[in-house]
């Protein structure tokens, strides 16, 4: 519920909690989701204050994820809505023992210009396979149509698995879409296609401040693929298969970038801070 007051869906939660300014805290004491995605936007709704509103689990091990039978999608954020999550974690991995896994526009999509969402302590993605590729696909964050992602430290993207993903775990995907990863961030233990923890295409953008990219696992691109875009590291590690550190496990690539591949575009990189193996 917004501050004590008990709701059925996030959505309604989301509704109250925009129309009044000294509520801005939804609290999730269980799993709200039903058969289909919740959508979280604020168009055509009352907004007092600024509309951000902060989403937090009241205790660890709150998931938010789709009924028995259904998949895809968990959460999609849009229309210039400003969330901020805390202590969940959205689920789109073997979806209440559904196998027939396919989110194939990420488990958590975030979309539209002004649109931002802020991934904080606790917050863990764990994705989908998915067998249908499109350009715009993914299997664990969608960030498009010039949206804004900002993991903070203590989020983590694991688990996610695009069997035959274009492009990344994490896919930002159009000009004016950006997804900043800060210090204490961990991006480990997926797989896809391309870039398997993150992709960048149609001129989106990434920046990293000091964290690792490790663990994953791609055709191109293990830890990153840059198909037309940016990718900035201020500080960090991307391990590739000759980056001989234990503590941490390698991105692996079966044909090129073990760590990151660029296609195309842009990759700012202060090799001064930053271990990178970069093949292309």
């Amino acid at each position: 519920g917004a501050d004590g007051i008990p709701f059925e869906t996030l959505e309604e939660a989301y509704v109250a909690a925009l129309a009044d300014a000294g509520r801005k805290k939804i609290i999730v004491f269980s799993n709200p989701i039903g058969t289909d995605p919740v959508m979280l936007d604020p168009t055509g709704k009352t907004v007092a204050g600024d509309g951000l509103i902060t989403i937090v689990g009241n205790k660890t091990g709150v998931t938010l994820q789709r009924s028995v039978g259904d998949n895809g999608t968990v959460l999609k954020i849009s229309g210039g809505a400003k969330i901020a999550f805390e202590n969940v974690m959205i689920n789109g991995n073997m979806v209440l023992g559904n196998t027939e896994k396919n989110a194939n526009k990420g488990t958590l999509a975030v979309t539209g210009t002004d649109t931002e969402v802020a991934l904080g302590d606790g917050v863990v993605i764990t994705g989908e396979k998915h067998v249908s590729p499109g350009v715009a696909d993914c299997s664990g964050i969608l960030v498009s149509e010039g949206a804004k992602v900002v993991m903070n430290a203590g989020s983590t993207v694991t688990g996610c698995f695009g069997l035959s993903s274009p492009l990344g775990t994490i896919l930002v995907h159009g000009s004016g879409s950006r997804l900043v990863i800060s210090d204490g961030v961990r991006v480990s233990g997926n797989s896809g296609g391309f870039g398997g923890g993150v992709g960048v295409r149609a001129d989106g953008e990434v920046t990293m401040h000091g964290r690792v990219i490790s663990g994953n696992t791609a055709f191109s691109g293990g830890g990153a693929y840059v198909d037309s875009g940016t990718f900035t590291m201020n500080g960090g590690i991307v391990y590739g298969d000759e980056s001989a550190v234990a503590a941490s496990p390698r991105n692996i690539a079966n044909d090129s970038g073990t760590a990151v591949f660029i296609r195309s575009g842009d990759s700012n990189v202060d090799t001064s801070e930053v271990t990178l193996d970069k093949r292309s």
